[in-house]
């Protein structure tokens, strides 16, 4: 049966595969995490503290986020040792659990169901136990979980009235999952006898309640109520609608409805949350079409516009639950149409009056509870909808008391955390584990890069590494296309007021972009110049819109490399934007700016450039390559046509190659070419500018890095005559956590060394308390050097200053 499933799953994503390359190449969020939903994930176990396990928690989209969240948090409470991990499935999720849940050692996305990318994810993870939120029954992550001897557990489990049947048609292959679960708690009574029924063994099963119940209220502060209300253009004696979690069919109903409560009473607000944020062009059409005014949350302060709309369109991610704190009455949807109903619990939580439509079939329980209490109400249609919002507004009093009951009705049924905890700390290896149980650490981990299957390893790599090459004249097509698109005008790129110096690679993985970005703009800065960085953010949180990157501040928002920057280049701001050009036209009206530097932008052609630099790596010809994803070029090597300038990095390790000479003369031949490469310029206590002058010949240290090239930086310790004891090497870009640098100076420590080396770019990750570790941690500050330097300098002379 599960071979059967394996099989049908694969000819399934054949013939899928030509709908998912034309989104993959179409729409960015089918790109993100593709490399992690193919088992390539950026995490590795390490070394443990003694006694410490890796629990695996693994959810469907933000409801099953939310739920984790007070289970995680016990654990941590209770467990400090032990590390928490999480797979989300959707792009919201995924976001709102990096946002919210910090107890988490790493986030990622969920790996396919394949048997051979499921064992991958297993072999990085190692963990001690896997936790599956309600439903996620992946019959190949929990079989071969199971397989392995990892204990599989389900926890507040649910089975709605609508999924029931449907599993039914399939009990085989269910019964052979769900014997393979080692314990389900279940939300209800009602859910607990359906998954015996459908296979559970009943002594495995336990009803333990909807850890839903146990979410903190989370009142809104002074502060937080005002700026809500100045959004709004709200009084306090506004009366508030919130519609949280909308579907299509739904904002038209509600809309309808409130422009006939609007003839009653002027001063009403509406706050319209959709479910998925990928809708909101078309509720615009909607709202634009009624001939009604309305705000995007995200979009400008009333003190700037002039209109004064009583609709307010919430474009963000993880907002829901601080409107409905603000609200007077809060609709959930995905009941007024056959979706099966939101989050009920949410605004009675918050201990307000709670409405819904028929369809709640996905919170039966805690809509049932609600409405035996008479603490919430069900509205069959736009018409009850209409009478119910008259009566409530007309009636506060009534307001009040059904919020009320609605909280007490939470409170009473509170305690599914707990519950849920005790169970999984059962399968928890205990803090009196041998020492010898610890994982030892992998000296030198494969990359994501890595990943693209230069050296296939086993019969999964090669299996992929088939699909890769196969995949690649289908990249290449596309890429090719778009490259002349944009030489024949038919796509056009825009100038922007200054010029543009554009910094970037033909390769995925390290070059020494960001080393050659700080130089550029150091000489820049020499002149008199004001440059402006202008990045993506790869990894960070921010971007959506154009924003300055603060000098403090954070990696998990802004990314790594633009907080590196400017922590560097104090005086230089640094803007970081995913539509580049967007950024760049924010920037000219906002920042003092006499030119750009645009890092890792030698792909975004949409922004038209002055003045082009490639770096290559002289260590790693192109001619040699393959373009993606079957190697690492990013588009055919005829790019070359578009540098101004090449500068080859790492030339003192080897000259370039004299067939990437070839290339740059057949496709170039006017293009400059630079030397260039890296030298350590000193080493200094790390969180500080305090330099470190103490002979280091002859001492023994650890290395910490997650950059693209680690084995250079290796290489810069080792030449300072230091003897390296231990290497934790993470994927670039890796979010390395407090627990991972403490395993660092562990294992470094118990390996006899005395330091541990770790680079600029990682020093952005250090925890506070770095300082408190049994050793110290020295950063190696590296500059880049390029030759000639006084013909680059005079080329951005000539470019970008004015005289």
């Amino acid at each position: 049966m599960y071979l059967a499933y394996t099989v049908l799953l694969a000819i399934t994503m054949i013939l899928a595969l030509p709908w998912i390359l034309v989104q993959i190449v179409a729409k960015k969020k089918f790109r993100r995490g593709f490399m992690e939903r193919i088992g390539r994930i950026k995490y590795r176990s390490g070394p443990r503290p003694p006694g410490g396990a890796l629990v695996w928690f693994h959810a469907s989209s933000v409801g099953e986020v939310l739920a984790a969240m007070p289970v995680i948090r016990r654990i941590q409470a209770v467990r400090p040792d032990a590390r928490q991990v999480l797979s989300v499935v959707t792009d919201t999720g995924y976001e709102i659990a990096r946002e919210k849940i910090r107890e988490l050692d790493y986030v990622f996305r969920a790996p396919l169901d394949f048997p051979w990318i499921v064992w991958k994810v297993l072999n990085s993870l190692e963990p001690a136990c896997l936790i599956i939120l309600e439903t996620e029954l992946w019959p190949g992550l929990i079989c071969l979980t199971h397989d392995r001897g990892i204990p599989v557990l389900l926890i507040n489990g649910r089975i709605s009235d609508r999924t029931f049947p449907r599993y039914r048609k399939v009990a085989g292959l269910l019964k052979r999952i769900l014997r393979r679960i080692d314990a389900v708690a279940a939300q209800s009574p009602t859910d607990a006898d359906r998954f015996i029924r459908l296979g559970a063994r009943p002594e495995r099963v336990i009803a333990s309640g909807n850890v839903k119940y146990d979410q903190p209220e989370m009142p809104l502060q002074p502060e937080d109520r005002e700026s809500l209300l100045k959004a709004l253009n709200a009084s306090r004696e506004s009366r508030i609608i919130v519609a949280g979690s909308t579907h299509e069919g739904e904002e038209e109903i509600f809309l309808s409805v409130y422009r006939r409560l609007k003839d009653d009473s002027a001063d009403i607000k509406l706050v319209l949350v959709p479910r998925h944020l990928d809708r909101l062009d078309s509720i615009r059409v909607l709202l634009n079409d009624m001939n009604l005014e309305y705000r995007l949350h995200s979009e400008s302060s009333p003190a700037r516009d002039s209109r004064n709309p009583d609709i307010l369109l919430v474009d963000k991610m993880g907002e829901l639950t601080r409107f409905y704190a603000l609200a007077d009455i809060a609709f959930v949807g995905g009941s007024l149409v056959d979706i099966g109903g939101h989050n009920v619990l949410e605004p009675a939580i918050a201990g307000k009056p709670v409405l819904f439509g028929p369809h709640t079939q996905n919170f039966r329980s805690a809509v049932d509870q609600l409405l035996s209490r008479s603490a919430g109400i069900e509205v069959a249609d736009a018409g009850d909808l209409l009478e119910t919002l008259r009566g409530l507004l007309a009636d506060p009093e009534r307001c009040r008391e059904l919020g009320s009951r609605a909280r007490e009705v939470v409170r009473e049924n509170s305690g599914a955390v707990i519950r849920a905890t005790d169970l999984i700390l059962e399968f928890i290896p205990g803090a009196d584990a041998p020492a010898d149980s610890a994982v030892e650490p992998k000296q030198h981990q494969r990359r994501p890069e890595d990943c693209l299957f230069e050296s296939p390893r086993t019969p999964a790599d090669r299996l992929l590494h088939g699909a890769a090459c196969i995949l690649q004249p289908v990249y290449s097509a596309a890429v090719r296309s778009r490259n002349v698109l944009y030489s024949r005008g038919v796509l056009r790129s825009h100038r922007v007021d200054v010029p543009v110096v554009s910094i970037g690679n033909l390769t995925v993985g390290g070059t020494g972009k960001t080393p050659l970005t700080l130089l550029t703009a150091g000489i820049l800065t020499e002149y008199g110049c004001r440059p402006v960085v202008l990045m993506r953010g790869y990894g960070g949180r921010k971007g959506r819109v154009p924003e300055l990157v603060p000098v403090d501040g954070n990696y998990r928002d802004w990314g790594d490399e633009p907080v590196m920057i400017r922590r560097e280049l104090k005086d230089v701001p640094v803007v970081v934007c995913r539509d580049r050009f967007a950024g760049a036209r924010w920037t000219t009206r906002n920042v003092p700016c006499d030119c750009f530097i645009l890092d890792d932008g030698y792909q975004h052609i949409r922004l038209e450039r002055d003045y082009n630099v490639l770096i290559l790596d002289a260590r790693k010809p192109i001619s040699d390559e393959k373009i993606l994803p079957a190697g690492r070029l990013r588009e055919p090597v005829s790019g070359l046509s578009r540098a101004d300038a090449v500068v080859f990095s790492h030339s003192d390790a080897r000259c370039p190659d004299s067939r990437d000479l070839e290339l740059i003369r057949k496709f170039n031949p006017e293009s400059e070419i630079y030397l260039g490469n890296h030298e350590l310029s000193g080493l200094r206590w790390a969180g500080t500018s305090r330099s470190f002058d103490l002979d280091l010949e002859g001492q023994s240290g650890g290395v910490l890095t997650a950059i693209a090239d680690p084995d250079a930086f290796i290489r810069t310790v080792e030449n300072l005559d230091i003897k390296i004891c231990s290497k934790t090497i993470f994927p670039d870009h890796h979010p390395v956590s407090p627990s991972q640098w403490l395993d660092a100076v562990e294992q470094t420590t118990k390996t006899g060394g005395k330091y541990l080396f770790t680079t600029f770019k990682d020093e952005v990750r250090l925890p506070r308390n770095a300082r408190d570790y049994k050793i110290p941690i020295l950063v190696a500050d590296i500059t880049f050097r390029i030759q000639p330097e006084d013909e680059y300098r005079e080329q951005l002379k000539s470019l970008c200053i004015r005289e």
